[in-house]
């Protein structure tokens, strides 16, 4: 397989969330993240991916069909229109929504676009012979694997009804997407996983305000 094809390839790795909770029992029923088509042009010894994370149109949240009561709470978030439009795909069956059902679809949903930029990472590393290329791409590779550990812990602070330790991990979460960004612009090359990290820091940032400002346990 050529370069320019198997930069073009998107690996979706999945990666199973346990999500118990004594205040939830919903079934979580996941749906592919959008997935858009680019073509950047390769650059020699840093490749490119032809497959992105689509980023999400700004809209407000008037505009998009969904359960009040998830508008709502999307509402007290910085990106009220990511929330909804990254939440829909993730159902709940058998529950009404509540800031805690509606914390651990968002964390799920945040756990699956990590998992899509740790893949599309992984890809360009193993094609890339740039030196500084690769070691920026290894930062986002251990930045995506930092977020996907803390959203295992959110889920085990939920269960737990630890408000110190969720806190906690919601925070982390957002300087673990500030470091893949940090790293590109400091070697000053333009950062294939710009699109990623700009959805996953909107979702993680709506994490935090509903985790510290909505979850009462």
């Amino acid at each position: 397989m050529g370069l320019k094809n198997s930069t073009g390839v998107l690996l979706l790795i999945s990666l199973s969330c346990i999500f118990s909770s004594s205040h939830v029992d919903a079934k979580l029923v996941p749906a592919s993240a959008p997935i858009s088509s680019l073509a950047p042009s390769p650059t020699p010894g840093r490749g490119s991916s032809s497959r992105f994370i689509q980023p999400l149109e700004p809209r407000g949240i008037d505009k998009i069909d969904a359960a009040p009561m998830l508008k709502s709470i999307c509402a007290d978030t910085d990106h009220p229109g990511e929330c909804i439009s990254t939440l829909i795909p993730y159902t709940l069956e058998g529950k009404s929504l509540d800031p805690i059902s509606v914390l651990e679809a968002a964390v799920q949903a945040t756990n699956d676009c990590a998992n899509q930029g740790f893949a599309v990472a992984k890809k360009l590393h193993a094609v890339a012979s740039d030196p500084l290329y690769k070691s920026c791409l290894e930062t986002c590779i251990d930045s995506y694997k930092a977020i996907i550990e803390s959203n295992h812990k959110i889920l085990d602070a939920i269960a737990a009804v630890d408000v110190f330790s969720l806190n906690t991990e919601l925070s982390t979460a957002i300087d673990n997407v500030d470091t893949c960004d940090e790293a590109f612009v400091e070697a000053q090359i333009d950062s294939p996983m710009a699109h990623v990290d700009d959805l996953l820091g909107k979702m993680v940032s709506n994490n935090l305000a509903i985790g510290i400002d909505l979850v009462k346990f």
